[in-house]
């Protein structure tokens, strides 16, 4: 007997959506981003930029920090399988100064908490000093790594950061948030890289997370007894031939 292409095709759509009904994404804005740098007790509450690099000076570096409170996604995403993790950052500026060159930037994961009101080089948050002045955070525990051009980016590029590192990153803050320091990879040169990336507004750091949330044991009974009366149909209309 030869099974009609209209009844195979309904099929695979049926077991095809069943599958993918679950997944979804969502976005997170971040609201507390901040740079810091070396050169002066900088602090940045009411910038719009947040910046990435170093001048000419030895040492004159800026760190930008950004985070990401999950809890305002609605999502328990301890509950869920996470499938990707997206990081955008916007170019709110050109510097036609800096070097003319692809520079490395590098994410981790911060590790302790700030105030973006207060933070400094120094101070992560009033009456308290970075463990590690310039952030705190683990230098053997890299995230993602980007390339880019800070002399020939235009305004409103976009840079993107993912990988499975950063699945890990939001898995282990599901029920809080998730915080990150953005640097150069080398920070050893004189030469003048800096990024300026939007610190609030449309072009906020985002967060994106696509999941696919872990169906309830009846929906798998349902998917299975949908499957079985599929499964009768075909045999019936066999057994007619």
């Amino acid at each position: 007997m030869k099974i009609k292409t209209p009844t195979i095709l309904a099929l695979t759509l049926f077991a095809c959506s069943a599958a993918a009904l679950n997944a979804a994404s969502v976005t997170i804005a971040s609201t507390d981003g901040a740079y810091i740098r070396n050169a002066n007790a900088l602090n940045t509450p009411t910038e719009t930029n947040f910046l990435v690099g170093q001048t000419t000076t030895a040492s004159d570096h800026l760190r930008g920090l950004f985070t990401f409170d999950l809890t305002n996604s609605g999502v328990d995403f301890s509950q869920v399988t996470i499938d990707s993790v997206t990081i955008t950052l916007t170019t709110s500026r050109e510097d036609a100064n800096s070097l003319n060159s692809d520079v490395a930037l590098n994410l981790y994961e911060l590790t302790q908490d700030y105030d973006r009101a207060s933070t400094t080089w120094t101070v992560a948050e009033t009456g308290t000093a970075w463990t590690k002045p310039g952030g705190t955070y683990d230098s053997n525990a890299l995230l993602t790594t980007v390339s880019a051009n800070p002399g020939a980016i235009t305004t409103g590029s976009t840079i993107t950061l993912s990988g499975q590192a950063l699945i890990d990153v939001v898995s282990a803050n599901a029920s809080g948030s998730a915080d990150f320091i953005l640097k150069l990879a080398d920070e050893n040169y004189t030469n003048r890289e800096i990024f300026f990336f939007a610190n609030s507004g449309a072009g906020a750091p985002t967060i994106t997370i696509n999941y696919t949330a872990i169906p309830e044991a009846s929906s798998f009974g349902l998917l299975g007894g949908a499957l079985g009366l599929a499964i009768l149909f075909l045999g019936r209309r066999f057994k007619r031939s």
